[in-house]
């Protein structure tokens, strides 16, 4: 995914204010490759004057079913282009809408500040295309996944260790309830959501850059957690359900998802104490058969290394804190 770059940024409103209405609100997003830059219309309706021939553009809409608001977009994925363009296309928009959701996100900066639940509502993506392959419906998270604004505060020392930790940014946790996640980790580690009184944290982040976010999941509770730490998990959305990519137990947070790779798949670092031993950061690598279970058994980070990445569930855990089932 390109880095978005708020400077290429260019808003038009065009018959609505930066706070009204909700509906309709319409987003027509295009670009310049020449200069990177963005050009994001919002109004009544889609700006289709600012479309050029390849049809690159990404359109949205807020749609409201009952109660619930929706965000809906729109690709063209392809007319009569043949499969081999159209797989093509549809590898560029996937990797390139993350910075297209973030780039709506931050130039209606107001609109979101003004309605702070829409951050948390279903963003539905329709790929359109001819081909019953590529023609589908993807769930994309929520704009907060895609709020910069979240990355701003410091929640690490700048250095542990003897590593330096002074480009890592900090994530608080998802504070939206995810029945699919609950029943999720509930048969992964063999839970009664009865008498087990679970109380979970999550963040999406994507792990192996293909646009579509996996699930960290962090769960606390006496059937989960012990001296060393508490169980972790990693879960990918398939359709209508989460699939386990890996457990973890003896887990502290944050943890950190770092920009380097292995086997497609980011780096993670998890903070290891307790049990008699010097602390350390453990760096875990994703093989064919995903993550390392446990942190304290896998290499220490070195001191003088300098990690960049993103801590995920950064906030402090107490008792009035997280989601319990």
């Amino acid at each position: 995914m390109s880095t978005f770059n708020p400077k290429k940024l260019s808003v038009d409103f065009q018959l609505v204010t930066p706070t009204i209405p909700i509906m309709p609100r319409i987003y027509t997003l295009t670009h310049s490759d020449l200069t990177a830059e963005l050009f994001l219309n919002i109004g009544l309706k889609y700006a289709y004057d600012k479309i050029n021939a390849m049809r690159d553009e990404v359109l949205g809409e807020w749609f409201k079913i009952g109660p619930n608001y929706f965000f809906y977009v729109h690709l063209y994925v392809d007319g009569d282009l043949g499969p081999t363009v159209t797989a093509i296309r549809n590898a560029i928009f996937i990797r390139e809408l993350p910075l297209a959701l973030q780039a709506i996100r931050y130039g209606d900066n107001k609109f979101f500040s003004a309605y702070p639940e829409l951050d948390n509502v279903p963003i539905l993506v329709y790929f359109n295309s001819i081909n019953p392959y590529f023609n589908r419906i993807e769930n994309w998270g929520t704009f907060s996944d895609y709020n910069l604004t979240r990355f701003e505060r410091r929640c690490l020392p700048d250095s542990y260790n003897g590593v330096d930790l002074t480009n890592v940014k900090c994530l608080d946790s998802e504070k939206k309830r995810d029945t699919k996640l609950e029943k999720a980790f509930i048969e992964a580690f063999n839970l009664d959501p009865v008498e087990d009184k679970i109380t979970y944290y999550y963040n999406r982040i994507d792990l192996d850059e293909d646009g579509k976010p996996e699930i960290f999941v962090y769960l606390i509770g006496p059937t989960v957690c012990g001296t060393g730490g508490c169980s972790a998990a990693i879960f990918k959305q398939s359709l209508n359900r989460y699939e386990l990519i890996s457990k973890f137990s003896l887990v502290r947070n944050p943890i950190i998802i770092t920009n380097n790779k292995t086997n497609g798949f980011g780096d993670i670092l998890m903070f290891v104490s307790g049990g008699g031993i010097k602390s350390f950061i453990a760096e875990l690598k994703y093989t064919k058969n995903g993550y390392p279970s446990n942190p304290s058994g896998q290499p220490r980070l070195k001191p003088g290394t300098t990690v960049s990445g993103v801590a995920i569930i950064a906030n402090e855990i107490t008792n009035s804190s997280g989601i319990t089932i």
